[in-house]
């Protein structure tokens, strides 16, 4: 008698096999998707420019979404060379503006401005982010 592996026995290993691939395949697009549903969802373009002390910031008519609440977007100013001159703070901390919920909207401009801090130097960047990544840069003109 002949010993061995029936055909019977390995279309049952293939079937293990694909039930494993396909057991794969599932967890990899779900984590696919958490991975991806996590991620900041904004594009924040516009115009950054001095106003005396200040900073007026216009968003763009391209602001998607097209409002975004205040809670969700912090700004911080540094230096031309680099330089952290306003750490991110979001709207309406003490000491700075924009007042509490101000949210950014589409074409519609924001003034920044801090207490003894001059915020209107040519070169200077402004930087917003969205939910914690940084997605917005302008150099000051």
């Amino acid at each position: 008698m002949a010993t061995g592996v029936t055909m019977n026995e390995r279309s049952q290993g293939s079937t293990e096999y694909l039930l494993i691939l396909a057991v794969v395949l599932i967890v990899a697009a779900m984590a696919l998707f958490f991975l991806l549903s996590f991620n900041p969802r904004a594009i924040i373009t516009g115009s950054a420019e001095n106003s005396g002390d200040n900073i007026v910031f216009t968003p763009s008519n391209t602001l998607t979404p097209e409002n975004i609440p205040a809670s969700n977007w912090e700004w911080a100013l540094f230096t031309a060379q680099g330089s952290m001159l306003v750490d991110y703070t979001y709207p309406g901390a003490a000491g700075y503006s924009p007042d509490t919920g101000t949210n950014l909207a589409r074409g519609v401009p924001i003034t920044f401005g801090a207490e003894g801090i001059d915020l209107g130097t040519t070169g200077d960047k402004l930087k917003i982010r969205y939910r914690g990544k940084d997605i917005f840069e302008s150099e000051l003109f």
